[in-house]
């Protein structure tokens, strides 16, 4: 079978797992469905593999009654290296799914879930395998609502329907964006054909919808409201889904776009940049101040697509000045890093759904102490964790060296107009200061200390359903780190299909050189000094009481918290960034009450949004007159459109 033909293959198995857990009941269903799921995603993990190899990208052809349509799929190495993640995670969550989601602990969702998943994965595939614009559209639709669905299948719950609502607004308002694209797209070219955007007269306009449809869905600041709520309301895996895949479909689109312009302007990769960099560090910074554990991983996120983003800007910024070393490093970086994001990512929501199964909260104040009662998920949220942090000997670590690598050499390079690009270089690093402290905080006060409610001290470990889906993850962490060589032809290919044109394989290869050779020094060293301390280690260790600071009977009152952990981070953020306190401090002698409470909202949707479209609500409620109910005033409403359009009919001729 030809890997056109696979990645097919791949989608029937995957919609034949939802429709038969949707349509039949009972354990045995749910696991044929999980299996179909699971083969499907091999199929396609297959069919990516094989585009790599490939000389030709693959087309696929069939006839579309649709007017103006077409069934056009093509994939080359850049698609293939998207369908990698999508049938990655998506495979493994089927899988997670059985047990932090089954049937018999909610029967009334279970089903539904496992559906719109499956139908999210083949969205997911048809998006970076579409070549015609509508066919783009169909698929970006039908990931966008499946994904609804999804974000809402605990709907008994006010919050999970607000963010289910707001999400499929901001949706759509990205949907709209590339809408009006494509359709310049059509007015230039008299094309929906992708592959002839270079050809419209109005590309730069295209580009800047694509920016907001494109940004909209990858989550970048200002434009990431929707995000937070959105992934710590839906089911972990489905989280998974959302943080590791679909915010990548924005980062494909963009990729794609960008990839039919031969020279693109150099505003174009400083706009990216720029957006990136204020994404990566605000949307970290953002993290410190959540309590909530999905909520600081979904913020984690935010700055990770802002790195992506200023790696893309930094390929495009070295296309449009002729510097093939930083469209190396930029790409590469950017794409390895998706994939590395893909893993840490899903593991962590993985590990955090496991957290959740089994204390019934998210609340990280109410966590602590579970490493002693859940530690194979407290060991596999740890690699997770450092991944995350960007710390060497982990995958995401190496992305990220080979970003700042390029901006570097911004600095060493004359290049008329790219100087901005070396303040992406301080902002790559004070985002990566700022995640090291944001993890340190949440696996600190997530599972080590006491715990500090009931449902923390009688947590149990999570099944090897769960735990074997996030072993797979851990390992891909661990071993993209120790061995990025490994996937240097594949980078190679991607951004070869990229650009159009043959790249130099050496280039990328030299630059990963030195941190290989640091991380073989380091591994090494750490493996030394751990076989010292094993050797030094006394036969019989004394035991003695661990100093209490003067307390005698230290509780779990007396840990940092969450929010005191986090206040040496959010205390210096600018006011607008900063959670909202809420204190009453004690007063007099005799105090007779005093609370300490903060609040962490998003503050783009808080204090930005929220009160712009309440503005509008308001008087745009005055139109509710219009809807009465009567169908005599809704026959004269169309008639009058039609005197409407017939009069501009009549008069277009003599306006032109």
């Amino acid at each position: 079978m030809s890997p056109v033909d696979l990645v097919l293959a791949a989608l029937v198995l995957h919609l034949s797992g939802g429709v038969l857990a949707l349509v039949a009941g009972g354990r045995f269903a749910e696991r044929a469905a999980a299996a179909l799921s699971a083969i499907g995603s091999l199929a396609g993990l297959a069919g990516a593999a094989g585009a790599f190899l490939a000389t030709e990208p693959g087309l696929f052809v069939a006839p579309w009654q649709v007017p103006g349509g077409a069934i056009l799929l093509r994939l080359d190495a850049l698609a293939a290296a998207f369908l990698l993640v999508i049938f990655l995670v998506s495979g493994l969550g089927s899988v997670y799914g059985l047990g932090y989601w089954s049937r018999e602990e909610h029967p009334r969702s279970a089903a539904r879930l496992r559906f719109f998943y499956a139908l999210m994965t083949v969205g997911l595939a048809l998006v970076v395998t579409a070549a015609h614009a509508v066919l783009f559209l169909l698929a970006w639709e039908l990931m966008a609502v499946s994904a609804f669905f999804l974000v809402a299948t605990n709907d008994v719950e006010a919050e999970v329907r607000r963010a289910a609502w707001v999400y499929l607004v901001a949706t759509h308002a990205g949907t709209a964006c590339l809408f009006a694209a494509f359709a310049l797209l059509r007015a230039g070219t008299g094309s929906l054909e992708i592959q002839r955007v270079a050809l419209s007269p109005f590309v730069s306009v295209v580009f800047l919808l694509a920016v907001v449809g494109f940004g909209m869905k990858a989550g970048i600041v200002p434009l990431h409201f929707w995000l937070p709520a959105a992934h710590a309301n839906a089911p972990s895996h489905v989280s998974a889904l959302m943080s590791g895949v679909m915010l990548k479909a924005g980062i494909y689109g963009i990729l794609r776009f960008s990839s039919l312009v031969e020279v693109p302007p150099l505003w174009w990769g400083l706009l990216l940049a720029g957006l990136g960099a204020v994404s990566a560090v605000s949307g970290i910074a953002m993290a410190a101040g959540q309590t909530d554990i999905k909520r600081a991983l979904a913020y984690s996120s935010i700055e990770n697509m802002g790195i992506v983003w200023l790696g893309i800007g930094l390929a495009l910024s070295g296309r449009a000045l002729g510097r093939p070393s930083w469209v190396a490093l930029g790409f590469c970086g950017a794409l390895f890093h998706v994939f590395s994001h893909a893993c840490f990512k899903s593991l962590l929501f993985f590990g955090a759904g496991g957290v959740m199964h089994a204390t019934h909260t998210r609340n990280m104040e109410r966590l602590g102490g579970l490493v002693n009662r859940m530690p194979v998920t407290a060991s596999l949220f740890l690699v997770g964790a450092l991944a995350a942090a960007g710390l060497p000997l982990f995958n995401g670590f190496i992305g990220e060296w080979l970003i700042a690598l390029g901006l570097f050499d911004t600095l060493r390079a004359s290049a008329p107009g790219g100087w901005p690009l070396a303040f992406g270089a301080p902002a790559l690093a004070l985002a990566g200061a700022l995640a090291v402290a944001s993890f340190v905080r949440i696996v600190g006060v997530t599972f080590l200390g006491a715990p500090r409610s009931t449902m923390a001290a009688e947590a149990h470990e999570a099944s090897p359903l769960m735990t074997v889906p996030m072993t797979i993850l851990a390992a891909a962490c661990l071993g993209l780190g120790l061995w990025p060589a490994a996937v240097l032809p594949a980078l190679n290919a991607a951004e070869a299909a990229w650009l159009g044109a043959p790249v130099d394989t050496g280039l990328l290869a030299a630059s990963l050189a030195p941190p290989l050779r640091a991380l073989v020094l380091l591994a090494g060293a750490l493996a030394a000094a751990g076989a010292g301390l094993l050797a030094l280690r006394p036969r019989s260790p004394r035991l003695v009481p661990t100093w209490d600071c003067g307390y005698a009977t230290p509780t779990a009152r007396m840990q940092y918290t969450a929010g005191s952990f986090g206040e040496a981070i959010t205390a210096v953020l600018p006011g607008f960034l900063a959670p909202s306190v809420h204190a009453q401090p004690p007063r007099g002698t005799f105090p007779a009450a005093a609370s300490f409470r903060t609040e962490a909202p998003d503050p783009f949707g808080a204090k930005l949004y929220e009160p712009f479209t309440g503005w509008w609500a308001v008087r745009l409620a005055r139109l509710r007159r219009l809807q009465s109910g009567r169908l005599t005033l809704y026959l004269v409403y169309v008639f009058l459109t039609m005197l409407v359009t017939l009069a501009w009919s009549v008069i277009r001729p003599y306006v032109r």
